[in-house]
């Protein structure tokens, strides 16, 4: 019989049900007046960060992930004219709509 690997194994529903849950609240506090582009890709940030706390059990592990998020996006956005989608790769794109620019 084949195992799989803790980290791919899906949380129960009760759990899957939080993680969307601080998914949402975390796009909540995030909430920019570009809210018909930023709600979506926030709320996947927000539940990813809540998956690495329900599988690490550890807060540092979501306050790195979050900081990684952070610097990539504001490297992403200081290196990138967000308004010239012609200059822009697929990864500053993404990221320019995530800021809601």
């Amino acid at each position: 019989s084949v195992v799989a690997p803790p980290a791919l194994v899906a949380p129960a529903p009760a759990a899957a049900a939080a993680i969307f849950i601080s998914g949402l609240v975390f796009s909540a506090g995030h909430i920019s007046l570009a809210l018909h582009k930023t709600l979506v890709p926030i709320l996947i940030i927000g539940a990813v960060f809540a998956a690495v706390y329900y599988k690490s059990g550890n807060i540092f592990s979501t306050m790195l992930a979050h900081l990684l998020f952070n610097t990539i996006a504001f490297v992403g956005l200081t290196q990138c004219d967000p308004d010239d989608a012609a200059s822009l790769g697929w990864a500053r794109e993404l990221l320019a709509g995530v800021m809601g620019r």
